[in-house]
């Protein structure tokens, strides 16, 4: 049993062991952490260039575990964010640039035909002019929802700039791409849009303009109301 410390002296030696000591404990962990989360970032590096191992890093700290979730998380959030139209949801012109490159590269090297389409909506300046330009967004996300509701699983859509939206088709020839472009336009002008200020429905035309290459050969299309 040690004895009780009976001066100044002796008992800010023991509180200065306690506070080194603490520190020394605090040092080690941070090293520890430090050399995981150095390790953490060789994986993630691999991973990015395709070299990681299939099974997922473990980490036994869970404070370490616990941050490099949160992170990938915003991580992602950030991803889906930078790709994403703010106003309709979909994706953005650099997102359908990017899905648009891939599968060209995908048709030509398997020989495979693939159609995109160019929906451009009617007259939008006359809603702009006419309802007010808040009025002309809700155009756009009507128009955005009847088209995403409307095409394929496998098809991608994006809002390609204004009042345009990039339709891509992969495994599509020209027959197929004009019928769902066809299918488009129709779908489109069934569903009546009911301006906010208005107490008529507004009808909304779209025109689309497709292509399809290479399969066999390149064919191009217009249909508009």
């Amino acid at each position: 049993m040690q004895p009780t410390p009976t001066t100044l002296v002796e008992l800010a030696l023991i509180a200065f062991g306690a506070a080194f000591g603490a520190l020394m404990f605090s040092l080690v962990i941070g090293r520890r952490r430090a050399r995981q989360l150095a390790q953490l970032t060789d994986r993630l590096a691999r991973a990015t260039d395709g070299t990681a191992q299939p099974d997922r890093p473990r980490y036994p700290d869970r404070v370490l575990r616990t941050s490099v979730e949160r992170l990938t998380a915003r991580i992602a959030d950030v991803e889906v964010l930078a790709r994403t139209d703010q106003l309709t949801r979909l994706i953005n012109r650099p997102a359908c640039l990017e899905v648009l490159a891939g599968e060209i590269e995908r048709a030509n090297r398997y020989g495979r035909p693939l159609a995109v389409a160019l929906i451009d909506i009617d007259h939008f300046k006359r809603v702009n002019d006419t309802h007010g330009h808040a009025v002309g967004d809700d155009v756009l996300r009507h128009v955005a929802e009847v088209l995403r509701t409307t095409i394929r699983a496998v098809d991608t859509l994006g809002r390609y700039g204004g009042e345009e939206f990039l339709l891509v088709m992969p495994e599509t020839d020209a027959v197929g791409g004009l019928a769902s472009a066809e299918h488009l336009r129709r779908a489109v002008g069934r569903t009546a849009f009911v301006a906010p200020d208005a107490d008529h429905k507004v009808r909304i035309k779209v025109s689309i303009h497709a292509g399809v290459a290479p399969g066999e050969g390149t064919a191009s299309f217009h249909i508009d109301q």
